[in-house]
């Protein structure tokens, strides 16, 4: 009876250790497989920077390891696998996390072709919310970094050739689009800000959204892509290198929304809809394909569920964000350690590449002159009686004939303003809360916090503000074209690509 007891004993201690092992066998998969990779072992925590934060010697080193993926057939590899998920992933809950995990992906393929000490390089983000209204002068255009994938060279050779999708064999090629420009730094604030929720409840009616995916994806990210035009307007936007640090940077909104609502703390099991996720495959592996020259799987056995990529703090993905001002002008905020960290003081940065001077950057000071003089001629005939307008529902505001956005902000909005109101209404704290980058959105707040004793406004009521006055100096542009918002199907969530719009879950439904 002794011995029976004790063997079964012998038994459950064996299971219970196999499964501890096969658990630890299974969170290190991903840190294994880049060691023998690499022969080299790398932080448990990739920290990815912005492109303007890396030294020379660093840009230099990553634009020469795409080039390697290039040779190697790794990189048409991703091209392809994004060509083939194009309706799977876009305009769908799949969205944001495929596209989190396709970009790790690429960041290991990255370290895989390094050379020391490059070996264990992140994935820089490019923040391109800081080069909105001087979008040309980018230095991601200049000639030494990813201006330099472009055209042909002196012998009348591709410098990068599109191998998949639409202009197969062709050179890679941009035709920015200037009458779509970047989201700024208050309109990306304020849409992190008043989407408390990643799904959409109102996925049949096209004129409402309440979800953040939606709002992101039909945003800042399809407004980036729109601008940059050429390949990135078709299913192989990744034939284009500024795909990735575009999406890094997307990854990197993404996440100030999960930590600023919370979603940071929540264990893994307990994600839901519609807060966490929408629809019904959160536990349904990711689609990317088989492939022979890189493998998408996780443990070797299948792509991860949209659940097991939602945290970037999780047991599969390791990355943090380094970052300078995470919100701008949210008092009391401060980002989650584990997810984000702040750039040292001293940073060994390349100043020296942009294009001011460049003819991109001519065309889009003749392009911006124009639109102010359409912009002067409407504000001279536009009618500003309310009968003769449109109420936006979201955006507490009307819109006329013109376009323009008249604004008429509630007291409040949502819980979490009331709380803060009374706190709100100091001018000088709300001076010095103002840490944005662009001067244009820091003067501007500076002159709404004066107003604050006399509008009784929040300061979410002041973000959304400043970010409709944008709206209304753009002339409301859409993020995207018709075409690429057909080809992505999204063509049921049309209101993401407004200008601006606040969720409806905080609409204020009559006046």
């Amino acid at each position: 009876m002794f011995l029976r007891i004790r063997d079964r004993f012998c038994a459950v201690l064996f299971f219970s250790t196999h499964l501890v092992d096969a658990q630890q066998q299974s969170n290190n998969f991903e840190e294994r497989h880049r060691n023998e990779q690499h022969g080299s072992r790398c932080p448990r925590v990739s920290e990815r920077r912005s492109w303007d934060d890396l030294s020379c010697e660093e840009q230099n080193a990553f634009l020469r390891n795409i080039r390697r993926l290039k040779r190697n057939g790794t990189y048409d590899t991703f091209v392809r696998v994004h060509i083939e998920n194009e309706r799977a992933v876009h305009g769908t809950p799949e969205f944001l996390p495929w596209h989190r995990w396709f970009i790790y992906q690429f960041e290991l393929a990255l370290r895989s072709v390094a050379d020391p000490p490059y070996r264990c390089m992140s994935l820089p983000y490019w923040d391109w919310e800081l080069d909105s209204g001087n979008e040309g002068a980018s230095s991601v255009f200049a000639l030494e970094t990813f201006s330099s994938f472009e055209g042909t060279n002196e012998n009348g050779r591709c410098q990068f050739q599109i191998n998949h999708g639409r202009g197969t064999g062709s050179c890679l090629h941009r035709t920015l689009n200037f009458d779509i420009p970047f989201w700024g730094e208050a309109r990306v604030a304020a849409l992190i800000r008043r989407y408390s929720q990643y799904g959409d409840d109102f996925s049949s009616d096209r004129t409402r959204n309440n979800g953040f995916r939606a709002a992101l994806e039909g945003g800042p990210h399809a407004a980036t892509h729109n601008f940059i035009g050429g390949s990135m307007i078709d299913e192989s936007a990744p034939n284009d290198p500024l795909f990735w640090i575009h999406h890094a940077n997307v990854d990197r909104l993404w996440s100030l929304f999960q930590d600023y609502h919370g979603h940071t703390t929540t264990p893994f099991r307990s994600y839901n809809v519609p807060t966490h996720y929408e629809g019904l495959n959160l536990d349904t592996p990711m689609p990317f394909g088989g492939t022979k020259s890189w493998d998408f799987r996780i443990r070797n056995l299948r792509p991860p569920t949209p659940r097991e990529v939602l945290s970037n703090n999780g047991y599969i993905l390791n990355v943090r964000y380094i970052h300078h001002n995470p919100l701008p002008s949210e008092p009391g905020y401060t980002t989650d350690r584990q997810w984000f960290g702040t750039p040292p003081t001293l940073i060994d940065r390349c100043r020296r590449r942009s294009r001011i001077n460049n003819p991109r950057r001519q065309l889009q000071i003749k392009s911006r002159a124009s639109n102010e003089e359409k912009v002067a001629i409407s504000s001279q005939t536009e009618s500003k009686e309310h009968d003769k307008s449109t109420y936006l529902r979201g955006v507490g505001g009307y819109r006329n004939t013109k376009g323009k956005i008249s604004v008429i902000l509630p007291s409040h909005y949502a819980g979490s303003d009331v709380d803060i109101n009374e706190e709100s209404t100091s001018v000088k704290k709300c001076l010095r809360s103002n840490n944005f980058r662009g001067l244009q959105d820091r003067e501007r707040w500076n002159e709404l916090c004066r107003n604050i004793p006399r509008k009784h406004i929040t300061y979410g009521e002041q973000l959304d503000e400043l970010a409709i006055e944008k709206c209304n100096e753009l002339g409301n542009p859409r993020s995207a074209v018709n075409d690429w918002i057909q080809r992505m199907g999204m063509s049921n969530e049309i209101v993401a690509f407004d200008c601006y719009h606040v969720a409806d879950e905080n609409e204020l439904h009559s006046i």
